[in-house]
């Protein structure tokens, strides 16, 4: 059997099955986008977005969307309960859709991208909290690589 044809059978069996969790925030540190600037990422500021997310401040089911683009992709799931792993990472549990499944199995998408506001207002009460997380993409380019949010 070939390296390539190893290679194959390898990663199609690890994607038979689809993940119950899924890499939400990278590890604890400071990251520069080219877009958004200096973020800093401490271990008080992720135990925040985990609070708040499993209190579903911002509402209660977080979709999970293709390349950023919900409107075009529609939700491919929902994040469930997160947590904090021994690297200081987050994952959270994720329940996939149909259409998410076939994707993510398909293996056209390997990474994930989290969006979230660093300050949001509740509509209804006007009661403001930081790091609230809105939503997670499955891409191919991640801004966050391997060493700081696996795949």
């Amino acid at each position: 059997m070939s390296t390539t044809t190893q290679r194959i059978l390898i990663e199609s069996t690890a994607l038979a099955e689809l993940p119950a969790r899924v890499p939400l925030l990278p590890v604890p540190g400071e990251y520069e986008h080219p877009l958004y600037g200096m973020m800093d990422l401490s271990t008080e500021r992720l135990s925040r977005f985990v609070q708040n997310h499993n209190a579903r401040i911002y509402q209660q089911h977080i979709p999970i969307d293709a390349e950023h683009e919900t409107k075009l992709s529609g939700a491919l799931g929902y994040l469930g309960d997160a947590e904090v792993a021994d690297d200081g990472s987050v994952s959270a549990a994720v329940e996939w859709t149909a259409r998410g499944e076939s994707l993510v199995s398909g293996g056209g998408y390997r990474y994930v991208s989290p969006e979230w506001y660093e300050e949001w207002v509740d509509p209804s009460t006007g009661t403001v909290y930081r790091d609230v997380l809105i939503g997670l993409a499955i891409t191919t380019r991640p801004f966050f690589k391997e060493s700081a949010l696996p795949p």
